[in-house]
């Protein structure tokens, strides 16, 4: 709880917590935009391993990376786009839990 009043930061709120994820290919912004200069999230869920990364740890570390994203003014305001990589993605992989988080997320990412 103490850690919410952090800066959102390697150092501050995620200190100890998802250094070693940001470079764990789950998901990857790249470092190119689309035509409409939107940035992309390039998402592979058959890299996931809920037995090494909680779900609540996963999501901490997308929202990190969003947080680095949205600090460009073009993509903050022209959006972000998803490509997923479902190919040899098994059920394992997929947790309910990650569909709940995600829509809570909506509510606090600026959407047009």
């Amino acid at each position: 709880p103490e850690r919410c009043f952090l800066p959102m930061t390697l150092t501050g709120a995620m200190h100890g917590e998802i250094a070693n994820m940001i470079m764990w290919p789950v998901r990857q912004f790249l470092p190119v935009k689309d035509t409409a200069g939107r940035g992309i999230v390039f998402f592979q869920p058959m890299l996931r391993n809920f037995a090494k990364y909680t779900i609540e740890q996963q999501t901490m570390a997308f929202m990190y990376q969003v947080e680095a994203v949205i600090e460009d003014p073009d993509v903050r305001q022209k959006g972000i786009i998803f490509i997923v990589n479902g190919k040899d993605m098994q059920p394992s992989q997929f947790n309910t839990k990650d569909l709940l988080l995600f829509k809570k997320m909506e509510s606090i990412i600026p959407t047009h």
